[in-house]
């Protein structure tokens, strides 16, 4: 063998030995983790309340006004769900009524006052309706509820002729359990 084909030999044999040790020394070290850290997510869930009225205007037609029930001097014209609203909360809460004015406005320059009309929700008595609030009901869960109010409004014989108009203002308060 010449000296050039020893020496290629013994480089073979190194490298084979090194391969051979890089085996045995990969199967015999733990797999070492990768560093790693955490993050931490905060969120702050707000109350929530929302009110959505499925029917934003209630008219009381002349059929109806002259097929209400006269008492007197009186005209008392009732409509049954005149009003249909559904409630979404995440918090226990209250539903208040209240008039946005003291009076119904006619396109004439008269008014009605506003608490010739009468509100009540399922088969309660009547309420006036009035500027100041009023509780309708009390949810002392969260969810979402569907409530319908009847509307009772009495004119008086002497109410002048023409459309009137006013504002009926519903609130959720949220309320402690």
């Amino acid at each position: 063998m010449s000296k050039a084909s020893h020496g290629h030999w013994r480089s073979l044999a190194a490298i084979a030995a090194s391969i051979a040790l890089l085996g045995l020394h990969s199967h015999r070290v733990a797999a070492q983790p990768w560093p790693s850290t955490q993050a931490m997510v905060f969120v702050t869930v707000p109350p929530y309340l929302e009110v959505i009225l499925e029917n934003k205007e209630v008219h009381f037609s002349e059929d109806e006004v002259l097929g209400g029930i006269v008492t007197g001097d009186s005209i008392a014209v009732q409509r049954d769900e005149a009003i249909r609203l559904r409630t979404r909360t995440n918090v226990p809460f209250v539903l208040l009524i209240s008039a946005g004015t003291d009076v119904l406005v006619g396109s004439n320059g008269s008014t009605i006052p506003v608490n010739r009309l009468h509100w009540r929700a399922g088969e309660a008595g009547w309420t006036s309706l009035s500027t100041t609030p009023v509780t309708v009901r009390v949810f002392l869960s969260p969810g979402s509820e569907q409530i319908s109010l009847d509307l009772l409004l009495v004119l008086e014989i002497t109410d002048a002729p023409g459309l009137y108009e006013g504002e009926i203002l519903f609130t959720l308060q949220q309320t402690a359990v």
